[in-house]
């Protein structure tokens, strides 16, 4: 699995609403947002 397929149909399937993910997997959901903008740049 390429990391190109991987960022388009896995890590960038955010939740709309931060308020309605589980206290526990918050941090998990801002890492993910992180890594996304990173990818995102470096594709460019």
């Amino acid at each position: 699995m390429n990391l190109l397929f991987l960022f388009k149909n896995m890590l960038s399937q955010l939740p709309t609403n931060f308020e309605k993910v589980k206290k526990e997997d918050l941090n998990k959901e801002i890492l993910r947002a992180g890594m996304i903008a990173e990818i995102e740049e470096l594709t460019k």
